[in-house]
């Protein structure tokens, strides 16, 4: 908190600043064509502070995630590789606990979460918000977040599909708990095209990145800024447990928790890993994924 305004440069070589062993850790990991010195991820790092006295850490790897994408979603493997050495480090050397750090990714990033977790015995928690779909859809777990990658895996899905062209974020479970809010696809307010084009920046390469990802990339960010809103929000976002989202739109499953936490559960930065589990859906209004 002390040094909210003011970013200090980090690492096993150099100096790890004003981090505080005895406090929780955030670490952020931004996703393709991201930077963390974006006002999405200030505006979270803000949120939280004012929140919680905490270690915020924000990742950049904006050297290495661009074209090609095949080469960006191979280095989530060295980036995750990378954050896991220093959280080790963190762990072994200056006696943090490994419980105490929470990773939060988006799109790449969360992918990128699940390399660092799985190297990292005890981690506490990773969010993957909106996790990349291309190159990750149907492989296995050893490939992709997965649950077994923190003591607990939240995840919400807000741009997936099967379809590798459909949808730049993934269907899959891959947490103990899975929300999808507007049943994980297009959102609110969003253009119902959001996603359809990446075949085509796939192959192009160029294009206005600020534009394309405030656009195009609307419904895919929407995960990022639904979770900054929970942090502040006194209202939550609850999701409720059911078979489909077919199935909650077409009002077939309960919108009360009915006294049992476990068909709900509060989603963002407050889910509780005690609370409902599995696939959890949801409808919220209309939001603008980029109000900055």
């Amino acid at each position: 908190r002390e040094t909210r305004k003011t970013r200090t440069e980090i690492g096993r070589y150099t100096t790890l600043g004003t981090w505080n062993a005895t406090k929780p850790t955030k670490i952020f990991i931004h996703g393709f064509l991201d930077g963390s010195d974006r006002p999405w991820w200030v505006d979270m790092k803000n949120a939280i502070l004012a929140a919680e006295d905490v270690n915020v850490i924000m990742t950049d790897w904006s050297k290495g995630n661009g074209f090609p994408y095949e080469k960006a979603s191979t280095n989530t493997q060295v980036v995750g590789a990378e954050i896991a050495l220093l959280v080790k480090y963190m762990i072994e050397e200056h006696g943090a606990n490994a419980a105490d750090f929470h990773i939060i990714g988006h799109s790449l990033g969360g992918q990128t979460a699940g390399y660092a977790g799985e190297r990292i015995p005890g981690l506490g928690r990773i969010t993957g918000l909106d996790p990349a779909g291309p190159y990750f859809e149907k492989t296995g777990p050893k490939v992709r977040l997965d649950r077994t990658d923190a003591l607990f895996v939240d995840v919400i899905h807000t741009d997936g599909s099967h379809n590798l062209l459909l949808g730049l974020g993934s269907l899959e479970r891959m947490g103990h708990v899975d929300f999808f809010p507007n049943g994980g696809i297009d959102q609110p307010s969003c253009p119902k095209t959001a996603g359809k084009i990446i075949n085509l920046i796939l192959q192009l390469g160029q294009m206005d990145i600020p534009g394309f990802i405030e656009t195009s990339l609307c419904s895919h960010f929407s995960a990022v800024s639904f979770f900054t809103d929970t942090i502040r929000n006194q209202c939550p976002y609850v999701g409720y447990s059911c078979s489909s989202y077919a199935d909650f739109n077409g009002g077939k499953c309960s919108l009360t928790c009915d006294g049992n936490e476990h068909q709900c559960n509060r989603m963002g930065y407050w889910t509780s890993p005690t609370d409902g589990k599995g696939d959890l859906y949801l409808k919220t209004q209309d939001a603008n994924a980029f109000p900055y």
